[in-house]
């Protein structure tokens, strides 16, 4: 494996264990950068011989695994996100239907 296809491996798994630990913290993340990261390492990875390809298949799959628990970890936030604005709006119908109670106190 060359020292690019390694260096684009390991920049990919920590971008998105950084992506996780925001979204753990309720911030929001840019996937961006991570795919790009990703488009790098996807080209290094072609220019390699086939054996050394070969080589990293385990490293490629584990990868994939993070990635695929940074998208749950993008659904979860998300069907979070949205429970919380549904919860919103019926509380905001609820005083549009009987008036805020704190307008009425004067």
């Amino acid at each position: 494996m060359t020292d690019m296809t390694s260096g684009e491996l390991q920049e990919a798994i920590g971008y998105i264990q950084a992506a996780r630990h925001a979204l753990e913290e309720g911030n929001g993340i840019d996937l961006k950068p991570l795919e790009i990261k990703i488009e790098h390492f996807c080209k290094s990875l072609g220019d390699l011989p086939p054996e050394q390809r070969e080589a990293m298949r385990k490293k490629v799959i584990a990868l994939l695994d993070d990635l695929d628990h940074l998208a749950d970890d993008l659904r979860s936030q998300y069907a979070e996100l949205g429970e919380r604005l549904g919860k919103m709006n019926t509380h905001h119908r609820a005083l549009s239907a009987y008036g805020n109670p704190s307008n009425n106190k004067k």
